[in-house]
């Protein structure tokens, strides 16, 4: 009995670390027990996750309320299924997952068994499909230029893989002009010229700055980091 037992406990982690998807045991929203792949989709050490808040796996307080109030769902059907849940990786960067929640009948309630889909490549596909599309409209359907600019900075970061567009240009005094913007932290994006002089761009350029002087596609994939030692970093970080 004691032999069958162990192979039995062999064979149950060998299904759960061999699975394609995150497994997490939960009970009142804490972990109980993970399988490797979870963590490894995380950029986790393993069973980093067990005794933890869920809080911690999700990206934002939104995510982790939007999972909270399908709890009610899944202790009436014992079953549920999030699309698309924003999830944050120990290294910063997010994933898209598909979460399932199974309320465990045989023991507590509130005990339940999710999985973790990660499907961020089709979600980044389908954002930048609508990206597309969205500017098409707003090229095809604005009457001028001031409408066609803004059309695009709303219909950009409407469902795409963008939180913020604006778009500027050179005024004849050598100013930046802004045309038009929308999104998460724009509000404050007239003030970027007080970023925009050489006592602002000596050690580390905003991407911006890069973008007027060389004349070419400039990019970052962590601004507030990069400049963390600017002058301007008050602003940056304010505005996102």
């Amino acid at each position: 009995m004691g032999l069958d037992r162990i192979y039995s406990q062999q064979l149950r982690a060998a299904l759960l670390d061999n699975s394609v998807v995150g497994i997490l045991l939960v009970k009142d929203r804490i972990v109980q027990m993970t399988n490797s792949y979870a963590t490894h989709m995380l950029g986790m050490e393993s069973d980093a996750l067990v005794g933890k808040s869920t809080e911690i796996i999700y990206a934002d307080q939104n995510e982790f309320n939007r999972v909270a109030e399908c709890y009610g769902q899944l202790a009436q059907k014992r079953a549920v299924r999030i699309a698309g849940v924003r999830l944050a990786r120990a290294d910063g960067q997010i994933l898209i997952a598909d979460c399932s929640g199974v309320q465990l009948s045989d023991l507590q309630n509130d005990i339940s068994v999710w999985t973790l889909e990660d499907v961020t490549s089709r979600d980044v596909a389908r954002r930048l499909y609508h990206a597309l599309v969205n500017a098409a409209d707003a090229v095809l359907l604005a009457t001028d230029e001031n409408e066609m600019c803004s059309r695009a900075c709303h219909d950009l970061v409407r469902d795409t893989l963008f939180h913020a567009v604006w778009i500027g240009r050179v005024s004849d005094t050598g100013q930046l002009e802004v045309l038009s913007r929308a999104g998460e932290g724009t509000a404050g994006i007239e003030q970027i010229n007080n970023c925009l002089d050489g006592y602002c761009s000596l050690s580390q350029p905003l991407v911006i700055m890069r973008a007027w002087r060389e004349k070419k596609l400039a990019y970052s994939n962590d601004e507030l980091t990069e400049q963390a030692s600017s002058p301007c970093f008050a602003f940056i970080q304010t505005n996102n």
